[in-house]
């Protein structure tokens, strides 16, 4: 958290009524909610987010300043690194290291929606979802792809989702 009074922390709750109340509480007087807000005028004072921000490599915008890049590049740079770094010690005679995710990210909940309104994050997960299983599908069968495969199986995917087949 940038401070220490940025962010409503719901265990400090005995139960969500509790929450609820303060929640209404804070909607109705503004000098309250604005102290949540507070850190934007004054700045982030959690050193260690402060420290981290300062030393990451990566960033969302600025990525054209020296040093710095953009996050999902640096993902994939991680990724080759590793790869690289498996082939050096296979070329040793050394066995590969295993680098395994577990399924907790894999296992998110499907969005819904929101009172009545267009959820973009359903539309994206869905999206993902189906990018997943065609990139599964391409790995499994150990095949070259172009991107006019993947655009036809993305199709091919979306179409008997559609169609309640899977």
């Amino acid at each position: 958290m940038p401070d220490n009074h940025s962010a409503i922390i719901i265990d400090d709750f005995k139960s969500p009524k509790e929450l609820a109340k303060y929640l209404k509480f804070l909607d109705k007087n503004d000098d309250e909610y604005n102290k949540y807000l507070q850190w934007k005028k004054s700045g982030v004072t959690n050193t260690l987010l402060k420290d981290m921000l300062q030393k990451r490599t990566w960033d969302i915008k600025d990525t054209w300043k020296y040093g710095r890049s953009n996050f999902i590049e640096d993902f994939e740079c991680l990724v080759c690194q590793r790869v690289h770094k498996n082939d050096d010690l296979v070329r040793q005679g050394q066995q590969p290291e295993q680098y395994r995710a577990d399924n907790s990210a894999l296992e998110c909940p499907k969005p819904e929606e929101f009172a009545g309104s267009h959820n973009t994050w359903l539309d994206d997960w869905e999206n993902h979802e189906n990018m997943a299983q065609a990139v599964r599908y391409f790995t499994d069968r150990n095949v070259a792809v172009t991107k006019a495969d993947m655009h036809a199986k993305l199709s091919e995917i979306s179409y008997k989702k559609k169609k309640g087949w899977f």
